[in-house]
């Protein structure tokens, strides 16, 4: 897997796929505000990228998250009006599978 850091402009980065096809895949670092174009995973696909990653996108997603938030409980002093932009408590407790861990505790009481 090839990377080649910050192609700027769809041109280059279409030169490039041209330049290694056959030879080795190609790695696209997409980051949201950063130089390298954002064409979207199909047209990635197209110019001849074998994956894309995008490596920031979430934390810049949960930055503004925790920002609103904490922005929230600042001006209001509590965090109702964040309701509709959070997950549920059980809907996290599931993503973090504390379910499993449940169970994990359970069969090593038994066992213990």
């Amino acid at each position: 897997m090839l990377f080649i850091e910050s192609p700027e402009s769809e041109e280059e980065m279409r030169r490039t796929c041209e330049r290694f096809r056959g030879v080795v895949p190609l790695l696209s670092n997409q980051i949201e505000g950063g130089r390298t174009p954002m064409p979207g995973v199909g047209k990635l696909e197209e110019m001849g990228y074998a994956m894309a990653i995008f490596s920031l996108g979430v934390g810049f997603a949960a930055a503004k998250g925790m920002k609103d938030f904490l922005e929230t409980l600042a001006a209001k002093g509590d965090t109702s009006a964040m309701a509709e932009d959070m997950v549920a408590f059980e809907d996290f407790n599931r993503l973090v599978g504390l379910d499993k861990h449940a169970e994990l505790e359970r069969h090593y009481e038994r066992s213990g």
